[in-house]
């Protein structure tokens, strides 16, 4: 009796462990990318943080979260630390 007890908390550990670890992917959800890219925005008041760059912003926090990295450019550019820093893709200037 005592190792069925044993086993089942064992196996309800691992259940609640697993789940809890399969929402810690490292991506952003959609609002928790969208306040990022909204603070992003607030510090590069300058014009260079446009639609585009935007965009480009939601795709790699909800893609990367913190795994983020900013380009200083004009526009600006969001990519993913452990990509060979090449800009995310927005997927809407699919031409």
């Amino acid at each position: 009796m005592v190792f069925a007890v044993r086993a089942l908390t064992v196996v309800v550990l691992t259940g609640l462990l697993g789940a809890g670890l399969a929402g810690c992917d490292g991506a952003f959800t959609e609002e928790e990318a969208q306040a990022r890219c909204d603070q992003e925005q607030q510090a590069r008041a300058g014009g260079c943080m446009d639609e585009s760059a935007y965009s480009q912003c939601l795709t790699a926090y909800e893609e990367c979260g913190e795994d983020v990295s900013i380009l200083e450019s004009c526009p600006t550019m969001f990519v993913c630390t452990d990509s060979s820093a090449e800009p995310a893709d927005d997927d809407d200037d699919d031409e």
